[in-house]
């Protein structure tokens, strides 16, 4: 009874109240009694339905290894694209051409007006896509002409439905030029109007963290990123973990979370839920100070050997490194595969954006018409 009790009360202490049998009798005795009223014992979580969106070829690519890795339940993958070749060689619950009498179905020639007019041109259909959903992610590659144009829309049709919006988006290299790094900051800010959230992952970052990876290794830890996260945040909404996260939880971060940065870090040695957050916050893939956050949400897995201890130390170390007051929230669910490794999959949130909105036009020229 003694260990029960003092679990529960540490329990209490940093206000978990949403907890599951499993993570009771994967922490000790499950004999004894323990207060109703404080903790709630999940067997399963209520149905969220989730949508995970990928727009033009990158997002096509997102949704592609979502589907390869395994269904999440109530989470469905949709892939648009105007590029139709693109679009059939993706896997997705539901796949669906934009703009085939624009573009004749051969993409938008990197022009964001296009991708927006094509998005349009169904409007109908997307509407319909994004309704009766809790949570849909919006995921696309920046700096094109279908990502850039067309996700936008379809994160204002997911917000006008009612569901809480994510976009999370890739930036172009500098080498890419001038013209495509003004096409994503347009995008940016589109989105930024449009999503509660927007989570960036800048390809810049990546070459100084990566110079002299593969090129296919380079872009697969992107992708590493991307898919944690979108899996990460999905299966602690839909699936039984030892500790749950629900809908309401995610909204006290998510909404109206602006700018947003995500981590991914893993440890095996040492003060393992510590070492595995200053990773996750040290190698986000993006531009900037995650100091000034406001918000952050943990997703942590562990082997069968997990401690709680081990989680609850990687939530201190979030109020550690960003600040005491940071509003957190976290889940945390057993994975065999992961032996004795922990990982962290950190989404922080409330930063400046990565991108300066210019007004009308940019240094080159660049017009792009709203929304």
């Amino acid at each position: 009874m003694d260990t029960m009790y003092h679990f529960c009360l540490l329990l209490k202490k940093r206000k978990i109240y949403h907890i599951s049998k499993k993570c009771i009798a994967h922490m000790g005795d499950t004999t004894d009694d323990t207060d109703d009223h404080t903790f709630e014992m999940l067997d399963s979580v209520p149905d969220v339905r989730v949508k995970v969106v990928g727009v033009g070829g990158a997002g096509n690519n997102t949704v592609t290894r979502l589907s390869r890795e395994g269904a999440l339940p109530c989470v469905e993958t949709i892939a648009l694209n105007t590029d139709k070749q693109h679009l059939l060689a993706s896997q997705a619950d539901k796949r669906m051409v934009i703009g085939e009498k624009l573009t004749e179905g051969l993409g938008a020639g990197g022009d964001p007006d296009r991708g927006l007019f094509s998005a349009k041109e169904h409007r109908s259909d997307i509407k319909d896509m994004v309704r009766d959903t809790e949570l849909v992610f919006v995921t696309a590659g920046l700096g094109g002409g279908t990502g850039s144009g067309a996700a936008p829309y379809v994160a204002q049709c997911a917000r006008d439905a009612g569901a809480l919006v994510i976009a999370a988006v890739t930036l172009p290299f500098h080498m890419e030029g001038p013209r495509r790094r003004a096409i994503a900051r347009k995008s940016i800010a589109e989105l930024e109007r449009a999503a509660h959230t927007v989570v960036t992952i800048d390809n810049n970052t990546l070459l100084e963290r990566a110079p002299n990876e593969p090129i296919g290794r380079a872009f697969s830890m992107v992708d590493d990123v991307l898919f944690s996260m979108l899996r990460g945040v999905s299966g602690i909404l839909t699936t039984p973990a030892l500790v749950n996260i629900d809908l309401a939880d995610v909204k006290q971060v998510m909404h109206e979370g602006g700018h947003a940065v995500v981590g991914l870090g893993r440890a095996k040695d040492g003060k393992k839920g510590r070492e595995a957050v200053r990773m996750a916050l040290d190698q986000t893939l993006s531009d900037g100070d995650y100091r000034s956050a406001t918000g952050a949400l943990l997703h942590i897995t562990g082997g069968p050997s997990l401690k709680l201890e081990e989680a609850l130390d990687a939530c201190d170390t979030v109020h550690t490194l960003i600040s005491p007051s940071i509003n957190s929230i976290w889940g945390a669910c057993i994975d065999e595969r992961f032996d004795d490794y922990l990982q962290v999959m950190a989404i922080v949130t409330g930063l400046p954006s990565p991108m300066v909105e210019h007004e009308a036009t940019d240094d080159d020229g660049l017009t792009h018409s709203g929304l």
